[in-house]
């Protein structure tokens, strides 16, 4: 496992370095085909020479390993995420990949884990939102395109050849909001309809609801949060969630794990449609077998795989339904909140290690502002400084790196 999360995190930081520039089934339909799409996302001009303007001596950075990858920054007037982190704007954690939006819309970038890390690189302009999984990174730039980058990219950009790139390609257009989970996509167009697509490999258990090829699921959606499954909250406030519902993620009061309880009982499918599961839902996050709901009247509700306390709830039984485990509360990550006081409140085995495991919510800090969490989790406070919670330490991000 740690020989493939070093992997990985070496693969995105190529391509970072290497930057120039009730129940019911909704209606489902396919996606007319666009022509495949390619280009720059920060201007018309385009090298895939990234040192080409530069001396070679000053683009160059070298790893633990000895490995020299390109280093882009030649935007020196742009907001730093480091020199200027007053401004950063929104935060997203990949798996060992950490990045920030300015609120001059570049985004920027780093790679830290037990193996190393970097300092931050620039990676696009005019960035609006990004996500990232395991293996890649997808962003949506403020002309509503959507790009991805990184490793195992076939079935993402549809092009039947790409498995990996150091540089954004563009997806497709017309797409105001995005979320890339374990091996799917969901994507909001300007029209708020709901597209979702994932590998043709994945299709013996996920179709109709994650094709090979841009599906539309929903219509009136606000937000998507993809993980191992995928939830939706529509313009209406009502929660809808589908896909792999092993460890009860979905929300719908059954699953297909063995000796569990909550009304649970086998179901005959992997995969399920889309099912409404809450109403008055301002907030929802989707991770690796769990799933997080906030309400308009500030309650945090959770759910999914609870063997090692994701759930927060003070046990360590599946929780097919949603069950409050917390009041007050303004945002949900990963197993993790903020309260609207501004404490930040962690459970579970994604921000514990295994033995010191903590099954109800405890708090670690005050005076938050924003984080992201996938494994460890990305902060910042209201006074602009960053940090790193890692389990067991919380660190100023710059000191971290």
């Amino acid at each position: 496992m740690a020989k493939r999360f070093m992997y990985v995190s070496l693969v995105m930081l190529i391509g970072l370095l290497a930057l120039t520039s009730c129940s019911r089934t909704p209606h489902v339909k396919p996606y007319e085909e666009e022509s495949h799409l390619s280009g720059n996302p920060n201007d018309d001009s385009y090298s895939q020479e990234p040192c080409a303007d530069y001396e070679e001596e000053s683009c160059s950075l070298e790893n633990q390993n000895g490995t020299s990858y390109a280093q882009v920054d030649p935007h020196e007037d742009k907001l730093h995420p480091f020199r200027d982190p007053t401004h950063i704007a929104s935060l997203v954690m990949g798996h060992g990949t950490y990045m920030v939006i300015m609120e001059d819309g570049t985004l920027w970038a780093w790679v830290a884990n037990d193996y190393g890390s970097t300092a931050p690189v620039w990676v696009m302009d005019n960035v609006k939102m990004a996500s990232s999984n395991f293996d890649a990174t997808i962003a949506v730039t403020k002309d509503n395109t959507l790009w991805a980058w990184g490793d195992s990219l076939g079935w993402l950009i549809r092009d039947g050849e790409t498995r990996r790139s150091d540089v954004p390609v563009k997806v497709m257009e017309d797409v105001i909001f995005a979320s890339l989970g374990d091996g799917h996509v969901g994507v909001i167009k300007s029209d708020n309809s709901l597209w979702t697509w994932g590998p043709p490999s994945w299709n013996d258990f996920m179709e109709p609801y994650f094709p090979s090829t841009p599906t539309l699921v929903l219509e009136n959606v606000a937000y998507v949060s993809v993980g191992t499954h995928a939830m939706a909250i529509t313009e209406d406030g009502a929660l809808w969630g589908w896909g792999r519902n092993h460890e009860g993620e979905v929300g719908v009061g059954v699953g297909l794990v063995e000796g569990s309880v909550d009304g649970a009982w086998y179901v005959p499918s992997v995969s399920l449609p889309p099912q409404r599961i809450m109403e008055n839902v301002v907030q929802v996050v989707a991770g690796n077998e769990f799933t997080g709901a906030i309400t308009a009247d500030g309650a945090l509700w959770t759910w999914g795989n609870n063997q090692v306390g994701g759930v927060g709830d003070g046990t360590r039984t599946h929780r097919f339904s949603p069950v409050k485990i917390m009041e007050d509360v303004k945002y949900v990550s990963v197993h993790s909140a903020i309260k609207n006081d501004g404490t930040l409140w962690v459970w579970g085995p994604s921000v514990f290690p295994i033995q010191s495991l903590e099954l109800y919510p405890v708090e670690i800090m005050g005076d938050v502002s924003m984080i992201s969490s996938v494994g460890s989790i990305l902060i910042k406070t209201n006074d602009g400084v960053l940090w790193v919670w890692d389990g067991d330490n919380l660190v100023p991000v710059e000191r971290y790196i």
